[in-house]
């Protein structure tokens, strides 16, 4: 579990150590019904990585998005093409 203050933005850049699926859940003060997905940092025979969102607002409403990147980062390197 990683937890980020009121008002305060962070990026995770070591969160997903591992090129596989994660089944990420994002709460609020506790509860769980603010949003769940599944993410892949870095998707089997594609050459883009995957970037993971989340925001949540002081009434407690959340998003998340997914956005493609080229930069693979970490698992630039990666051996399962």
């Amino acid at each position: 579990m990683t937890t980020v203050s009121p008002g305060e933005t962070r990026p995770f850049e070591t969160i997903f150590t591992e090129p596989v699926w994660y089944d990420v859940e994002f709460s609020f003060d506790g509860s769980t019904k603010n949003g769940r997905t599944a993410y892949h940092p870095t998707p089997p025979d594609r050459d883009y990585g995957n970037v993971l969102e989340s925001a949540i607002t002081d009434s407690g409403w959340s998003s998340w998005q997914i956005s493609a990147t080229e930069n693979l980062g970490a698992f630039a390197s990666r051996s399962d093409e």
